[in-house]
């Protein structure tokens, strides 16, 4: 029975760790600079889902193939997701305009 209490703790430490990470959205630090939507785009966005809206790896949507309406866009934005950190520091026109560019497909120009 011995030999199984590595393994037992493997397991639930890969459980708690799991339920931490599916519950805990991290904020994002950035604070933007300008309130350009591509520059605010490539320094906080693009590292994750990629440059041109479609994402290097699995783990982050193509922004290319999402089809969310602006109220979920904004919620996204503002509070976070499973592995998107939330963006409290974009607020108002600057929010908007970034909304606006994601929607309209801006990024892949």
């Amino acid at each position: 029975m011995r030999r199984w209490y590595p393994f037992i703790g493997f397991i639930l430490l890969t459980i708690v760790f799991s339920i931490y990470f599916l519950t805990n959205v991290q904020s994002s630090n950035y604070r933007p600079q300008t309130d350009d939507p591509a520059v605010i785009y490539h320094e906080a966005c693009s590292h994750c889902h990629g440059k041109s809206g479609q994402s290097p790896n699995l783990l982050y949507p193509d922004l290319a193939d999402v089809t969310l309406k602006r109220a979920e866009v904004e919620k996204v934005i503002r509070e976070g997701a499973l592995f998107m950190p939330a963006f409290q520091n974009l607020k108002g026109d600057t929010l908007q305009k970034l909304i606006d560019f994601l929607l309209e497909k801006r990024f892949l120009e």
